[in-house]
C-alpha cells in the first residue's frame, strides 16, 4: 500500500495523542448521566484508537495446535529450529501432501452494492485427488497427483517411481508424521540414493514451508473452478 506520510520521528507521539483522544471522547459520551454508570467503550473510538498509527487492526487469526505448548513438543520443535541454521538450506527437500477438489470455486467476488453475490458450484458429486510434490529452496520438483487419499502402498509408489528421480547423495527429505510416511520400504528407498529421512515434530505443520505453496495452489484452483479430473491436473501443471 501507500507509505505513510508520517515520521518516525513523530509517530510514536502521535499514536499516544490519538488514543488519549480518543479515551476522553469515549469517556464523555459513555457515562450514564442520571447514575454516572459507565458503559463499555463506543465502537468509533474503540477503531480511532486502535486504527491509530502503529496501532493494532482486526486480523484473521492463525490457529495452531494447542499440543505445541506441551514443555516435551515445544523442546523439540525448538531442537528443529535450531538444527536448521546448520544444514545447508539446497540439501533440504521439504515433501508432503494436499487435496485437490473438482467442486472447488472462488469464495468472493465482484457484485452490486447491497445485493448478495451468487455463484454455484457441485454439491452432489465431486472427485477428491491428493497433490504430492516436494519443495527445494529454490523449485518445486516431483509433483503426482493421486486419484484418491493417500496411503503407505500410494506414497512408497511415489518416493519409488517420482520422488526418487530427484533426490541427490546427502539430501534430507523433511517430512510430517503420517503413518503413511513411515514405512520401512520408504526408508530404504530414499537412503539408497544416499539421502535420509527426517520427520517433523508432531503438531508442527508450521516447520513445513510446502504447506505455503498449498495455500497459493488452492487460492488459484478455487480461481480455476476446474470441473473434471483432467483439467485439475492441467490447472495445477498451469499454476506450477
Amino acid at each position: 500500500g501507500r507509505p505513510s506520510a508520517l515520521s518516525d520521528q513523530w509517530r510514536p507521539s502521535c499514536v499516544r495523542a490519538e488514543r488519549s483522544r480518543a479515551r476522553l471522547a469515549c469517556d464523555a459520551a459513555s457515562t450514564d448521566g442520571s447514575a454516572g454508570r459507565p458503559r463499555p467503550p463506543c465502537p468509533s473510538c474503540k477503531r480511532r484508537a486502535l486504527s491509530a498509527p502503529g496501532g493494532q487492526e482486526l486480523q484473521k487469526k492463525t490457529i495452531l495446535p494447542a499440543e505445541q505448548l506441551r514443555p516435551k513438543l515445544a523442546r523439540r520443535r525448538a531442537q528443529w529450529i535450531r538444527y536448521q541454521t546448520r544444514i545447508d538450506p539446497t540439501r533440504l527437500v521439504f515433501l508432503d501432501e494436499t487435496w485437490v477438489k473438482t467442486n472447488r470455486a472462488p469464495l468472493r467476488g465482484w457484485g452490486a452494492r447491497g445485493e448478495r453475490l451468487v455463484a454455484h458450484a457441485p454439491y452432489g458429486h465431486w472427485k477428491t485427488m491428493t497433490f504430492i510434490a516436494a519443495l527445494r529452496h529454490d523449485r518445486v520438483e516431483a509433483p503426482w497427483v493421486l486419484n484418491g487419499p493417500i496411503n503407505g502402498e500410494a506414497f512408497r509408489l511415489y518416493v519409488e517411481t517420482q520422488l526418487i528421480k530427484t533426490l541427490k547423495p546427502g539430501d534430507i527429505v523433511v517430512l510430517d508424521n503420517l503413518g503413511s510416511h513411515k514405512g520401512a520400504a520408504v526408508r530404504d528407498i530414499v537412503r539408497a540414493a544416499g539421502a535420509r529421512l527426517f520427520f517433523l515434530p508432531p503438531y508442527s505443520p508450521d516447520l513445513n514451508p510446502i504447506e505455503q505453496l498449498f495455500a497459493k495452489l488452492k487460492h488459484f484452483m478455487r480461481r480455476a473452478a476446474r470441473r473434471s479430473a483432467e483439467a485439475v491436473h492441467n490447472a495445477i501443471a498451469a499454476t506450477l
